[in-house]
């Protein structure tokens, strides 16, 4: 079998060519940030990676299903910069920039310069890459890595130098660490050390050279992999990975009919790229290369892969994208090399280069179609209902006040908290029986989330008993449709919940029953928070709208907060009678403030007239027109 490459240096030129490119595309996809898809996964994932900065432990406190690599570089990134959505994806398009080079670096090995580049334009424009490419994800960072391991597997079958068969088998254990969806890439890259000590070595000895070669891959995957082992708790690992994953299998079934058939339809949607690749790979099989023989086996092993997954979602199929391109550059450089032939007046030539043509046709035929598709936006979910939920819910709750949610992106994008074992609330977790309502009563009452946001019907539908507890606890609804509710204000059941009790009466009808102060001492430039609890003696005719000022010393107002009850969203005339509501404020202190003990003034006023209900205390004891609750340190 021959192994005749063309890579040797490479010329300047096809270098310069190359990083131009993927300069472009990187600053090209980063152009418009942060457009997103607002999936839930990525949501996943950018809660994960906040979490990690604030010093949780991945998969002890963090529940996570995928090995640790992406997030941890997307935490790291977010501790070098900011914690946002736009940082994330320039770590995804990072990825994807990486994935790019290694098909370069691939399809120059097995077809030369001029392919190579072909072939990164042929991915760098697919629609699925060049949108999701941006998304925060975990497939196509996968997939880039498996891809260099790839092409330093090709490296090392050309060169035989053992350094290119460390280098494979650290890009390996790379992709296993970011998601464990490649694993038989294992089999091309054993098949390429195995084609170079079949063919470099005395026939007695060759098999001495090929143990020496999976040693010494062996080596470079076990130790990042046992480095885990020391980093992570070795149970709790094997809990949130290896179990989580079994008994995904025990659940879902494999249809390799159905798979075959999505596979297809894939292929059909990119036809222009399907019919290149196909071309490709039979001009690599007719050369019979041994670096060809290395590709086409990680294409069957990827499809292999996909016909067994189950579920088999559309992002995965994205992983055919990079062997595709591989062989599309390939089937381009192998029409160039014809017409080239002919011009030398070889006319064996004449039918490749017919074939090669109507290849090539195909997918210039495709292109209008490719450059529609990116034209578009990325698809988001229910944008509008989305938006207004989110919206509603920084109204009802407070920066850094747990949620307990379904759409883990609308939790990063309010900066709201989730538990951390209820970072992933997906489909597959709850068939799986790895969520039990237990655990999310049990969390509710751990955490007390101040509200419960369903934007999707999974919680509520797989776990009744959890979604009537929500009910039970939770005063208010705010519903979009069936879909889409955040339930808010929790039930106070009884005044002994109340830290400070301290029972006063504004006017006839209402009476506060005790506050609650967070965070003393408070640092200027921050918000004080502060949540009052009322009771309606009897029905509220009028509106009122609540005061709450910090004095100094003087009794002067240094900082203030006034709305209606619930920042408006339960006006005292909607009170039921001898409900306890819980209304809680957040007032802004002034970075000058200066450091020393303040008093917090409360009470109510008619918006329209500015007249405030007179206090009384439990006695009948009249306090003015306002309530002065305990002290509060400011410092520096």
């Amino acid at each position: 079998m021959s192994h005749h490459c063309r890579a040797t240096k490479g010329k300047p030129l096809y270098w310069i060519t190359l990083m131009g490119l993927l300069l472009t595309f990187f600053l090209w996809q980063t152009r418009n940030l942060p457009e997103f898809s607002s999936d839930n996964d990525e949501g996943v994932y950018l809660l994960t990676a906040r979490m990690l900065t604030s010093g949780h432990q991945l998969y002890t406190d963090i529940f996570f299903v995928h090995p640790p690599l992406f997030v941890y570089l997307v935490a790291a990134a977010f501790v070098l910069t900011e914690t946002s959505v736009a940082v994330g994806q320039i770590v995804a398009i990072a990825c994807a920039t990486v994935g790019l080079l290694a098909v370069a670096l691939a399809t120059r090995e097995l077809s030369g310069e001029t392919s190579s580049i072909i072939a990164v334009v042929l991915l760098g424009i697919a629609p699925r890459f060049y949108h999701y490419s941006r998304a925060i994800l975990l497939d196509l960072p996968c997939v880039s890595l498996a891809t260099l391991a790839i092409a330093f597997s090709l490296y090392y079958l050309r060169s035989g130098k053992p350094r290119w068969l460390m280098f494979t088998g650290l890009a390996l254990t790379a992709s296993y660490l970011t998601k464990l969806l490649l694993l038989p890439t294992i089999f091309p890259i054993f098949l390429s050390s195995f084609l170079y000590a079949r063919s470099r070595t005395f026939q007695t000895q060759w098999y001495t050279k090929l143990l020496g070669d999976i040693f010494l891959l062996a080596v470079s995957i076990a130790l990042p992999l046992a480095l885990c082992f020391f980093v992570f708790d070795p149970q709790a690992m094997y809990n949130n990975l290896v179990d989580f994953h079994l008994q995904r299998i025990k659940t879902y079934d494999v249809d390799i009919i159905s798979n075959g058939w999505k596979i297809l339809t894939y292929l059909r949607s990119n036809y222009g790229l399907s019919i290149l690749a196909v071309w490709g790979s039979l001009r690599l099989l007719k050369k019979r290369s041994s670096n060809a023989l290395v590709v086409l086996t990680w294409l069957l092993a990827i499809t292999a892969t996909l016909l067994r997954l189950s579920p088999l979602y559309l992002h995965y199929l994205d992983t055919l994208l990079f062997p595709m391109a591989i062989l599309g550059g390939t089937a381009f450089g192998d029409w160039f090399e014809s017409l080239q032939s002919i011009s030398r007046h070889r006319t064996a030539s004449l039918l490749p280069l017919f074939l090669g043509s109507c290849a090539l046709a195909a997918f210039l035929f495709s292109l209008p179609e490719i450059v529609r598709e990116n034209r578009e936006p990325l698809p988001t979910h229910r944008e509008k209902e989305e938006a207004d939920a989110m919206h509603f819910l920084t109204k009802v709750t407070l920066p850094g006040d747990f949620i307990i949610t379904d759409n883990q992106f609308v939790a990063f994008l309010t900066d709201r908290e989730v538990p951390p074992n209820l970072v992933d609330t997906s489909w597959m977790r709850l068939r799986t029986g790895q969520l039990t309502s237990d655990e999310l009563i049990a969390t509710m009452r751990k955490y007390q989330p101040q509200a419960v946001v369903f934007m999707t019907e999974r919680i509520r539908s797989m776990r009744p008993e959890y979604a009537k507890r929500v009910e039970s606890n939770y005063l208010l609804r705010r519903s979009w449709d069936i879909t889409y509710q955040i339930w808010y204000v929790k039930r106070v059941e009884s005044p002994s919940q109340i830290e400070h009790p301290r029972l006063v009466r504004l006017g006839d009808q209402i009476s506060l029953l005790g506050y609650n102060i967070n965070g003393s001492p408070v640092k200027a430039d921050q918000v004080l928070r502060l949540t009052l609890y009322w009771k309606a003696a009897e029905k509220v005719e009028n509106n009122y709208t609540v005061f709450t000022h910090l004095l100094n010393n003087d009794g002067l107002s240094v900082g203030q907060k006034d709305n209606p009850p619930v920042n408006g969203f339960y006006p005292t005339s909607t009170w039921k009678k001898d409900e306890i509501i819980t209304d809680r404020y957040a007032i802004p202190l002034a970075a000058d403030l200066p450091s020393g003990q303040y008093q917090i003034e409360i009470g109510m006023y008619d918006f329209d007239t500015g007249v405030r209900l007179p206090a009384f205390d439990e006695k009948g004891h009249s306090l003015g027109d306002s309530i002065l609750l305990g002290n509060v340190e400011i410092i520096h």
